[in-house]
């Protein structure tokens, strides 16, 4: 994990322009269709957590539909690129927060596959659990197992300003029957400077992430390609969008 937090050190200054390819390609009419369908799922707006917020991409696009916004991401360098002061922006780890209870929790951008073990990982969604309202929404993306269990990682070379290129270079180290460990060696370089980091990613198997959901009453509810509500045929999707939703008891 604080590998990865010092990757992002790297990643901040150019962390806008990457995020353009991190939709999926889908236009921004698209993006926020999808966020409007996910926020009328939420029937109170009182309060609203963005777990991993980055730059506050997403915090900034939904904010505005809440009493109370808040974004939190442990890497500093991102924090103070997130320009809002209608919006309380913390250099935190969700389990480092004050126990607040929210109506809404956010997890865009693959946050959860960053939790390295199954220990770390049913924390995170428990703490989640205890700070959702019951009928509260969660919602998280994530790289989709089944996809990646039968299909290699690309390299790609995508263009973020002129004279600036994003080089990815995904490499999977082992395949087992909960998850898929994928590291990321990608660069960035600026004219004749190259700045190298690594991800190391997490590919949760998703029936392993509904058990501890269920565990802690929190429902699974929609499960579709990664901002598009109308595809569900998850084998072809690299990324997937979950929604869930906070009861009081799963039977």
């Amino acid at each position: 994990m604080n590998t990865n937090i010092n990757s992002y050190d790297v990643l901040a200054c150019y962390y806008d322009k990457i995020y353009n390819y991190q939709k999926s390609n889908k236009s921004n009419d698209e993006i926020n269709s999808f966020i409007n369908d996910l926020l009328s799922r939420v029937k109170k707006k009182n309060n609203f957590l963005d777990v991993g917020c980055g730059t506050g991409i997403y915090t900034n696009l939904i904010y505005k539909h809440f009493n109370k916004s808040t974004g939190i991401d442990p890497c500093k360098s991102m924090i103070e690129k997130c320009k809002n002061e209608k919006v309380t922006f913390k250099c935190s780890f969700l389990n480092e927060l004050n126990r607040d209870i929210y109506n809404f929790i956010s997890c865009f951008s693959q946050v959860v596959n960053h939790l390295s073990n199954i220990k770390l990982l049913e924390e995170f969604i428990q703490d989640v659990s205890t700070r959702l309202v019951p009928g509260g929404i969660f919602y998280f993306d994530i790289f989709n197992y089944d996809f990646f269990i039968k299909n290699e990682p690309v390299n790609e070379s995508r263009p973020l300003l002129e004279n600036v290129k994003y080089i990815i270079s995904p490499e999977i180290l082992c395949k087992t029957d909960n998850y898929i460990n994928m590291v990321l060696h990608n660069k960035i370089i600026n004219k004749d400077e190259t700045y190298p980091y690594t991800l190391s990613m997490y590919i949760w198997k998703l029936n392993i992430i509904e058990t501890i959901c269920s565990k802690y009453n929190i429902k699974i509810v929609e499960k579709c390609k990664m901002f598009d509500i109308s595809n569900t045929n998850l084998l072809e999707c690299p990324k997937i969008s979950i929604i869930c939703q906070k009861v009081h008891n799963i039977q």
